[in-house]
């Protein structure tokens, strides 16, 4: 099972420690093809996604054996998923056991896992982290940028978070286009319309809008806006879907 010894380590304090009954009733998640299985407290599944409550809950088979089973998603990822939700912590530098290089191609497959399952608390996590050093989206394997564009909902803020931060792409590595072009079209449609879109009165530059307008639900919008840019032409710029 791919849990690293830190998240066994937080469930066992949650179990000893609460004086609620409600951790006890334990929800089994049998993740992939292996059949890999994971149990996890039902409420804390329920209360962070709607997904997982109604699976739980109703008359559903899933809900009378307290059992869901997610063939499609990956234990890796669920793993990972599990470490944030006992210690709602979003690290940048990667997890304890798991390859640093890998790390935002895990962020990104983490983000889809958090769409499939409505954990828009935890889509948030992922975008507030990205924001924080955009630059590295830069970076992102063009597998990883297929797989954004891919297998997200259109104009999601992950989709829009990254077409922001590449509207500031410096010269020297414009040559990076070139292979969105050839293999992320998608990305490069909106791209090339978002270029079309920008002003050409003002010199003046920032990477992203503040963090606040790339979440979803309750704190979305909430982050003040760069105060070097107008409000103005801020949108005109940077939300490349408006």
């Amino acid at each position: 099972m791919h849990v690293s010894p830190i998240m066994a380590a937080v469930f066992d304090d949650v179990l000893i420690t609460t004086r609620s009954n409600k951790y006890k009733r334990l929800a089994t998640l049998v993740v992939g093809k292996g059949e890999d299985i994971f149990q996890v407290p039902a409420v804390m599944l329920s209360t962070i996604s709607p997904f997982f409550k109604a699976a739980l809950s109703g008359d559903w088979k899933e809900a009378s054996e307290d059992k869901v089973e997610l063939p499609e998603e990956s234990p890796l990822i669920f793993g990972i998923f599990l470490e944030w939700l006992f210690r709602r912590h979003m690290g940048s530098t990667g997890w304890e056991g798991y390859l640093i290089g890998d790390h935002d191609t895990h962020l990104v497959e983490l983000y889809i896992f958090a769409d499939h399952t409505q954990i828009v608390e935890l889509k948030n996590a992922i975008i507030t982290n990205f924001h924080s050093r955009p630059k590295d989206l830069w970076r992102l394997p063009i597998s990883t940028l297929q797989m954004v564009f891919d297998e997200t909902p259109e104009k999601c803020t992950l989709q829009q978070l990254i077409i922001a931060a590449w509207l500031e792409i410096p010269a020297h590595k414009v040559s990076l286009l070139g292979d969105v072009v050839d293999s992320v079209p998608s990305m490069a449609k909106i791209l090339i319309m978002a270029f079309g879109r920008r002003s050409d009165e003002s010199e003046e530059r920032y990477l992203c809008d503040a963090v606040g307008e790339y979440l979803e639900g309750k704190g979305a919008k909430e982050s003040d806006p760069p105060q070097s840019v107008p409000q103005k032409k801020r949108k005109k710029w940077m939300r490349p879907y408006a």
